[in-house]
């Protein structure tokens, strides 16, 4: 995979075709509620969300970017890891093509009960196409194990614990639980949708990260599954500031 940073596009853009065309979810019914996100508070324009896991099973932080595009403008989720005395970028993960595709949600958990995190993306694949994606870090991209849409729009992600499983929930903007998903070998069956209450996450760290047209703005919440990374970013983002500037 070619390597290329965040392009910057707008990380919030609307729902090309799907991988093999996954089975198709009926659409579901508009609804006239106020445009807000889902429970969690939104990251200044400009800002592209993003989650920090260990996502390589490794303890290291790794910072995976929603809102970017690889070398050929096509949508993607960036990956970000500490390298050469820096944060740089390391990776990705395919999405589908198309000049209205993107990626606007990402959180990341066991899914799959192997004792590794798993990287679940929602974005859009098409005008009022939502997509949903999952990964597992190998080497230094991600591979796709399994992906399906619906029409519609995307929403909010959140991985939660339903009787004793992870369940992959998409909330609406009112951040009411809409769509949920379990991951099963290389599919995703719906399951039947439970509110589990407001969202807990939250974005708690704001830093920036190298991009080829000077500085990439992101927002890192912590992901649902696997060890806190925040903290340990927030220190050695202290500890390369105090490298540079003694």
């Amino acid at each position: 995979m070619a390597l290329a940073a965040c392009t910057g596009g707008d990380p919030s853009a609307p729902p090309a075709p799907l991988h093999g065309q996954p089975a198709a979810i009926p659409a579901e019914p508009l609804l006239a509620e106020p445009d807000i996100e889902a429970q969690t508070p939104a990251p200044p324009r400009g800002t592209h969300r993003a989650i920090a896991a260990d996502l390589a099973g490794s303890g290291e932080p790794i910072i995976a970017v929603t809102g970017c595009r690889d070398a050929a403008g096509t949508a993607e989720v960036a990956l970000y890891a500490q390298r050469d005395g820096g944060w740089r970028r390391i990776g990705g993960g395919v999405w589908p093509e198309g000049e209205s595709a993107s990626v606007s949600a990402v959180d990341a958990a066991d899914l799959d009960g192997d004792h590794a995190l798993e990287l679940a993306a929602l974005g859009t694949a098409g005008e009022g196409r939502a997509h949903l994606a999952i990964y597992r870090m190998r080497d230094r991209d991600l591979d796709l194990v399994a992906e399906t849409g619906w029409n519609g729009h995307p929403g909010a992600l959140e991985i939660v614990e339903v009787q004793g499983r992870p369940v992959i929930l998409v909330r609406n903007r009112r951040g009411r639980a809409r769509r949920a998903f379990a991951l099963d070998g290389e599919t995703l069956p719906e399951r039947t949708a439970i509110d589990t209450g407001p969202s807990r996450r939250a974005h708690s760290l704001e830093m920036s990260l190298p991009a080829p047209s000077g500085s990439l703005r992101v927002a890192i919440a912590p992901s649902s599954g696997g060890p806190a990374m925040l903290s340990r970013i927030a220190a050695w983002n202290d500890e390369l500031a105090r490298l540079r500037d003694p």
